[in-house]
């Protein structure tokens, strides 16, 4: 069971990293570079320090319209955290000016430039969430594999059944 646990945790950190990773290159090949003039941050406060739960900001886009949104990694995780909106302090990471990179066609999938390139050339966590889901699959198996030889030697007719097969009889065939 803890194998399982550990594999099925390998892959939910593979769900959540290989589409930001794809989102990101996308975006940094073909998207389009924007300045946020206004950036506000929904602050969360846990045990110890605030930390941001979400961040929307306001740019024009490349057809001369201004866009309000929140910023791609933050849509979903500020729900039921968010304390308040703020805006970022100067010289930390999503101050004005900031940096934004949208899709022309959809311009509401903005990520902030600094993240996107964060999250292109991370390579650790991905080899990670394989590793766990490699590595716990392994383990499940080793210990099936343990539980069924166990089970074959103690000579449980059900499993017996299972290994063998059922037995024929002249009439059967």
């Amino acid at each position: 069971m803890p194998g399982l646990i550990v594999a099925v945790c390998g892959a939910i950190v593979l769900l959540e990293v290989l589409p930001r990773q794809n989102l990101s290159r996308e975006l940094l090949e073909a998207g389009h570079f924007a300045i946020a003039d206004t950036t506000q941050v929904d602050v969360a406060r846990g045990s110890g320090n605030p930390t941001v739960a979400g961040v929307h900001a306001s740019f024009q886009t490349a057809d001369g319209g201004w866009l309000q949104t929140p910023l791609v990694d933050y849509e979903d995780d500020a729900q039921g955290m968010a304390q308040g909106l703020q805006t970022p302090p100067p010289g930390t990471r999503y101050a004005v000016p900031l940096q934004i990179i949208y899709r022309p066609a959809a311009p509401q999938q903005a990520v902030a430039l600094v993240d996107a390139r964060q999250w292109a050339a991370d390579q650790r966590t991905p080899l990670i969430g394989i590793g766990m889901v490699a590595g716990g699959l392994t383990i499940a198996l080793i210990a099936a594999a343990g539980l069924i030889r166990d089970l074959y030697r103690r000579g449980l007719a059900r499993w017996r059944w299972y290994v063998e097969g059922p037995y024929l009889t002249s009439a059967d065939r």
